[in-house]
């Protein structure tokens, strides 16, 4: 078995990342491994498709599993197909995000995948190894062929029961931290339901990890050489009990560690805050609007009160955080994009980063742009699917705000890249004051 990781890549990235980590920490758990040998083979979405053919043929596995991303599908697509011609006659195994929240199209855009998983991949993955062991096909929750139609439901952990961390398997350790960088993944899924997000589908689950190997998994860490900890959960805070015991766990067992920590800032408290302002964080505060008419649309609401708490205590306790907004969102305008832009920049965050809004296929606003929004909202054809034009951001200003998406991220100042896109966008004079707060 091959697990073939095509990454957007980043200089500071681990070698392996964790969903196939995950994957492989799973199956050494399992009866399986003294019949199946893995191996990894990464590679970048830049890297020639001819040399990646070339090593996966060199390799010659009977399975070969790949996860699809956005940023990778068009990727994917033409491995698969390079693969085919060239004679490769092993089963390929396609799951991950593009993967999961996808439907009945999958057959005609991967012609040449054997199987699909959809949802977390543990055990699905596993019946796709035992089935081809044992000489018959593949059958059971989140495991589809081609050939199976509707492609639809999710693969879920048993209740009761958790991934195997990485992090607990020595020989994994130099795959997923690099340089002293590593990820953790303290829970998985979300209970929330934004229109636009890649996490929700009909039978989501939310899983929190239990925390009685969580120590010995952050000494692991340590061990290897950690000093700057990403920790993936976007709503860590949610459960306000569970994230003080996380953090301080993460903060006795790393001393020294930068931690970079997702959040919505309606979930902080001051005792949580508190707790960050004692540690060396970065935290990532996902706002992505504060406009009410814009979050009704999106199904995301946050008690402005609350926000508006945490974003003054964040500044007040010296707590490092980024501020991320979306833009070409369902009846968002140039005018109350900034608005959210001058109030965030109020609390002087380390960081504003403005993100295109992204048609991930499966979700509510995907759908949604083909029937409440048909019409009124343009993507782009090639991937990843970004917002090109909406009716109430015309196609120049999304053109420019990307180009100030850039700059952003490259680490140009944020008030001058600002100052210079005011100059272009009409109607972004915001007076500080964010609609949130009318």
């Amino acid at each position: 078995m091959l697990l073939l990781s095509l990454n957007w890549w980043r200089e500071k990235d681990p070698r392996t990342p964790l969903g196939t980590a995950y994957l492989y920490s799973w199956l050494s758990r399992t009866d399986l491994w003294p019949m199946v040998k893995v191996g990894f083979l990464d590679a970048t979405v830049a890297d020639p498709v001819t040399r990646v053919v070339q090593r996966i043929k060199a390799a010659d596995p009977s399975i070969l599993g790949i996860g699809v991303y956005v940023w990778n599908n068009p990727v994917v697509r033409q491995v698969l197909s390079s693969l085919r011609v060239e004679g490769y006659r092993g089963k390929i195994v396609l799951g991950g995000p593009e993967i999961s929240y996808a439907t009945e199209d999958l057959p005609a855009e991967f012609p040449d995948a054997d199987y699909f998983v959809k949802g977390e991949g543990e055990t699905a993955f596993e019946e796709v190894l035992r089935a081809n062991l044992g000489g018959r096909k593949a059958e059971g929750p989140g495991v589809f062929t081609p050939r199976y139609s509707p492609i639809a439901g999710q693969a879920h952990l048993p209740k009761g029961v958790e991934p195997v961390q990485p992090q607990s398997l020595p020989e994994l350790l130099p795959l997923i931290v690099k340089d002293g960088f590593g990820r953790i993944e303290l829970q998985r899924g979300c209970l929330f339901a934004c229109s636009f997000c890649a996490f929700p589908f009909k039978d989501r689950v939310f899983t929190e990890f239990g925390m009685g190997t969580l120590r010995e998994d952050l000494r692991q860490l340590r061990l290897a050489g950690v000093r700057q900890l990403a920790v993936l959960d976007p709503i860590l805070f949610l459960h306000k009990e569970r994230a003080m015991t996380m953090l301080r766990a993460l903060a006795e067992e790393l001393p020294g560690t930068r931690f970079e920590i997702q959040s919505r800032p309606e979930h902080l408290d001051a005792a949580l805050i508190d707790q960050l302002a004692r540690m060396d964080v970065l935290l990532e505060c996902g706002i992505q609007s504060l406009d009410p008419i814009v979050e009704r649309a999106i199904r995301r609401a946050g008690d402005p009160g609350t926000i508006d708490a945490s974003l003054r205590l964040l500044q007040e306790r010296g707590v490092d955080f980024e501020a991320h907004l979306i833009f070409g969102l369902p009846f968002q305008t140039v005018g109350s994009l900034f608005q959210d832009v001058d109030y965030l920049l109020g609390f002087h965050p380390r960081r504003l980063r403005l993100f295109p809004l992204l048609d991930h296929r499966g979700t509510t606003l995907s759908r949604e742009t083909q029937t409440v929004y048909h019409g009124r909202m343009t993507f782009s054809n090639s991937f990843p699917r970004q917002v090109e034009e909406t009716e109430w951001m015309p196609r120049n200003a999304i053109a420019s705000l990307k180009r100030l998406h850039h700059e952003l991220e490259v680490g140009t100042d944020a008030v001058t890249a600002l100052e210079r896109a005011r100059t272009v966008l009409p109607g972004c004079q915001g007076n500080g004051e964010p609609i949130l707060w009318a």
